[in-house]
């Protein structure tokens, strides 16, 4: 679906429709927020210069009125009788140098106003930024291992870390981050200070150029091209974690500092992180903001800040987008369809100038920040809510922004610990969406046996990450003793938490203590299930865990093996989503999804092989399977046809699990085919591999 609207906007972004667009945006402010600008000379990824450019002359040409944040104050403030056009503000955080070398020029070029906000401490060099420093940190270290628990132990207990590519090095790099922005500035320093000497890297006094803020003259410089600039604290503390004294003087001295050295200071207040409640929106207002913005996706409506029952502190929230990566990401916005996007309850109001204007039922929290962006929560019912994850750069792969959970405000903090943040949404989907992963389960199950075959039996579900399968298992076999086994510490601690909150009798964790071990004493099983396992083993893996779990099979046990991608189907849809891949050879392979994966780039782009094999882009067969159980020519591995609802064979089973609506005589001819493949060759070549084989 967001595939096909983001063709529709391309489509519709053609210069024949934009004044329909305009038309679409009329009444609403859109404020947008950026971060970083690519600048080759100093090493910095960020937004591309030549989209942003691009974007600019696209709002020149169509006629919306470009605003700086005095412009959206006043608007804010003021009473507006008449309907305005569409509008769009920009704004800067965090005060980088790459505003200063990229950004302001181009802005000047279409004489679009756009307000930095920044950290006055940065900019006077008294700090770099932490988790800068904590890039440097690793990037510039030997090491490869390390133990790390910020805080008390008590409450972050230390875990080990290892990495052996850069990749790998990177996803450690995201979790310190993750843990360390939980903790106050106090408790931060000292984390990182052991970091440092754990990564045996000194940090130097000043940050290096990648990472260097504007300068005093670089301000008065970029002033004089248009730009204005707002306070965003002195340290970027974040201020919800601050004692209220600490806040105030962040707001304070931050708003006096500025207007100090530049008469280019605006009023507008940007909180780091995003993070504000009543307390610290007070605290900008006692600092004699006139308003303040967060990091929370909205718009602007003139007249309709400050009508919702507290008053002029309504100013101090103003709704922020991200950063658009390209044009149909910036027509998402500016056309009003961002809109469409908000799926919760809604209310309809007037503002003071009396127009009907749509405001959410329940304000959205945020429940939990990253380095990579924000979780919103917003209440659904009585007993679930709805969450959305805000990335601070469009251009983060995120696939699934949105799911509903009924798990309390604890459990999705400890899980959003736990889990990259673009992840976060198809994590929690997976326990909760009962179509996400129980349906195949208990579809491949049931097509097998009866409920009673279950009865009194133990089933082991390998690799079962944060515990989703194993729940889903444990919830349709009540009377089934199911032991989750997983090498990831962290997601057994999901896992458990998880099963505490479910209070499920029936279900219990282990954590592997290798790649290529069970947990001592875990006996053996009734049923194994692999369910969107075997594909992330690498090869040498698959012919040392293979035996390992056919060896914790009872006998006349079965393996149940699911959502495996089938190795030379035409369409490689699990890693790249491309065609014909599954043909080439390796190194080809690697060039190709390297050159043109869209999908995953984090893991696409490695130049690491190994890498790609366990994101699971090779799949399997059922004749690898077999060979790597060691029953490719023996009797005691034999697949098993499904017999249960009426099902005659596995293309049966096949064809039972496509949609009974579209298409159906060409699918009945394809089950026929794979009912030949199947007898002559024992494969079904569909697009996974679906296999259920007993130890005989």
């Amino acid at each position: 679906m967001r595939l096909s609207r983001r063709h529709l906007l391309r489509w519709i972004g053609t210069d024949a429709l934009a004044p329909a667009l305009r038309t679409l945006g009329r009444g609403l402010v859109s404020i947008f927020t950026l971060h970083r600008f690519t600048d080759p000379e100093l090493d910095v990824v960020g937004h591309d210069p030549a989209a942003l450019r691009g974007q600019l002359a696209y709002l020149r040409r169509h006629r919306y009125r470009l605003l700086s944040m005095t412009d959206v104050v006043e608007l804010v403030h003021g009473d507006h009788d008449r309907p305005m056009a569409s509008a769009v503000a920009f704004t800067v955080d965090d005060g980088y140098l790459d505003f200063a070398r990229i950004a302001a020029p181009i802005f000047a070029e279409f004489d679009c106003p756009v307000t930095l906000f920044v950290p006055t401490g940065f900019v006077d060099g008294l700090l770099w930024l932490w988790w800068d420093r904590v890039a440097h940190l690793f990037s510039h270290s030997p090491r490869s291992l390390i133990l790390f628990g910020p805080g008390p132990e008590d409450s972050t207990p230390p875990r080990h870390y290892h990495w052996s590519t850069p990749d790998e090095r990177d996803r450690v790099q995201h979790d310190v981050i993750q843990r360390l922005e939980e903790l106050d500035a106090t408790e931060r320093e000292v984390a990182i200070a052991a970091l440092s000497r754990q990564l045996d890297v000194e940090l130097p006094a000043s940050p290096p150029p990648a990472f260097a803020p504007v300068g005093w003259e670089d301000i008065t410089r970029t002033a004089r091209l248009g730009a204005t600039f707002g306070p965003h604290t002195v340290t970027h503390r974040i201020l919800t974690q601050a004692p209220a004294d600490a806040c105030a003087w962040e707001i304070q001295e931050s708003y006096r500092r500025l207007r100090e050295r530049t008469d280019a200071c605006v009023p507008v207040f940007s909180y780091p992180a995003g993070r504000a409640g009543p307390r610290e929106r007070e605290a900008v207002q006692q600092a004699g903001c006139k308003a303040a913005v967060t990091a929370t996706p909205g718009y602007v409506s003139p007249g309709r800040i400050g009508d919702h029952g507290d008053g002029s502190l309504r100013h101090f929230s103003l709704p922020r987008f991200p950063g658009p990566e390209d044009r149909p990401a910036l027509l998402r916005v500016v056309s009003g369809l961002a809109r469409l996007d908000e799926k919760g309850p809604v209310t309809r109001d007037r503002g003071r100038n009396g127009r009907n204007l749509v405001s959410p039922a329940r304000p959205p929290t945020i429940v939990y920040s990253a380095a990579e962006g924000v979780v919103e929560r917003t209440t659904v019912d009585a007993r679930r809510f709805k969450l959305t994850l805000i990335p601070r750069h469009e251009s983060l792969y995120v696939p699934l922004r949105t799911c509903e959970t009924a798990f309390p405000p604890e459990v999705i903090r400890l899980i959003a610990s736990k889990t990259p943040f673009a992840w976060l949404c198809d994590a929690i989907a997976r326990h909760e969406d009962p179509g996400y992963v129980g349906a195949i389960l208990q579809r491949q199950l049931f097509a097998y046996f009866g409920a009673a075959d279950f009865a009194g039996a133990r089933l082991l579900d390998f690799g079962c990450g944060s515990g989703a399968s194993t729940f889903a298992l444990a919830a349709a076999l009540p009377r089934t003793e199911v032991i989750g086994v997983e090498l990831n510490p962290a997601s057994v601690e999901i896992a458990e938490r998880i099963a505490d909150y479910r209070n499920l009798s029936n279900v219990r964790f282990l954590t592997s203590p290798s790649g290529t071990a069970l947990p001592v004493g875990i006996g053996q099983f009734d049923f194994i299930v692999f369910s969107a396992v075997y594909e992330h083993l690498l090869p040498m893996e698959r012919k040392t865990v293979m035996p390992l779990i056919w060896s914790a099979l009872k006998p006349r046990g079965v393996l149940f093996i699911n959502q495996t991608p089938y190795r030379y189907f035409p369409y490689e849809h699990h890693s790249t989503k491309l065609w014909f891949i599954n043909y080439l050879p390796d190194r080809i392979t690697h060039w190709v999804a390297r050159r043109y994966a869209r999908h995953n780039p984090d893991l696409n782009g490695s130049a690491d092989w190994n890498v790609l094999l366990r994101g699971g882009i090779r799949g399997g067969t059922e004749r690898e399977i077999l060979g790597n159980l060691g029953g490719a020519t023996s009797a005691r591995a034999t697949i098993l046809q499904p017999h249960q609802s009426g099902l005659r064979d596995r293309a049966d089973y096949w064809l039972a699990s496509t949609s009974p609506h579209r298409m159906r005589p060409a699918k009945r001819f394809v089950a026929a085919l794979f009912r030949v493949t199947d007898r002559l060759f024992g494969t079904i070549p569909s697009i996974n591999v679906d296999v259920v084989i007993q130890k005989t």
